[in-house]
C-alpha cells in the first residue's frame, strides 16, 4: 500500500498544481460590467448605465474594446444613439480615441472604441461608455441590458480574456391613477 501511496504522489502534487494553475488563468482577465446593475425608469423619464470595465484581473493593457448591448425596446429605447450613447475616460485618458456607435435595429446598440497610434493600453479600472436610456408609454416590466457580444483587444490587437455582467432596468408605472369623476365629485359634497 505504501509503494502504490508514494507512486500516486508525483499524480497528485501535479493534479493540485494544474487546478491551482488552472484558477489563476482563470482570474486574469477583465471583466465588463452595467454599473448600475438593476435601476428603473418611469415612462417618459431616462435611465443612464455606465459601462465599467474591471482591469483587476487584467494581465495586459487594453488598447480598444466591441460591444453589442442588447435590450427591450418595447420598454426602453435609445432616442439618439450619437447623443445618448456617450465615450468614458478610460481609453481617452491614454491617448486619442476613435469611438463610433450604430444601432442596427430598434433593440440594439453597436458601440467601438480604440485608442489611435503606439500604446501601451489602458491598465486600470475606468468607464468605458455611458448609455441613457428613455422609458416607454407601456405596461411596467423589466428589460435586462444584454451584451450579446463583447470583444477587448490589447496593444498589438490580441483578444483580452473576459467576462461581461449584464444589468437591467425596470419600467414602473407613470403613477398617475385613474379615478372616476363621480368618486373626486362625492368628496365635495
Amino acid at each position: 500500500m505504501r509503494g502504490l501511496l508514494e507512486r500516486s504522489r508525483p499524480a497528485l502534487l501535479l493534479g493540485v498544481t494544474l487546478v491551482a494553475v488552472t484558477a489563476a488563468v482563470a482570474h486574469a482577465e477583465g471583466i465588463v460590467a452595467v454599473d448600475p446593475e438593476f435601476s428603473s425608469v418611469n415612462p417618459a423619464g431616462h435611465a443612464t448605465v455606465a459601462i465599467m470595465y474591471d482591469a483587476n484581473g487584467a494581465t495586459v493593457g487594453m488598447r480598444g474594446y466591441h460591444l453589442v448591448v442588447s435590450f427591450d425596446h418595447e420598454l426602453i429605447l435609445i432616442d439618439n444613439p450619437g447623443v445618448d450613447v456617450r465615450e468614458g475616460d478610460l481609453l481617452k485618458d491614454v491617448g486619442s480615441t476613435l469611438f463610433f456607435v450604430e444601432q442596427p435595429d430598434a433593440h440594439t446598440v453597436v458601440i467601438d472604441c480604440a485608442i489611435l497610434g503606439s500604446t501601451g493600453g489602458a491598465t486600470t479600472s475606468g468607464d468605458l461608455c455611458s448609455i441613457t436610456f428613455l422609458g416607454q408609454e407601456t405596461e411596467p416590466g423589466v428589460s435586462p441590458v444584454h451584451f450579446s457580444d463583447s470583444a477587448l483587444r490589447d496593444p498589438v490587437n490580441d483578444p483580452i480574456e473576459h467576462s461581461t455582467l449584464d444589468g437591467e432596468i425596470t419600467l414602473t408605472s407613470s403613477g398617475v391613477t385613474m379615478t372616476e369623476w363621480s368618486s373626486i365629485k362625492a368628496l365635495y359634497r
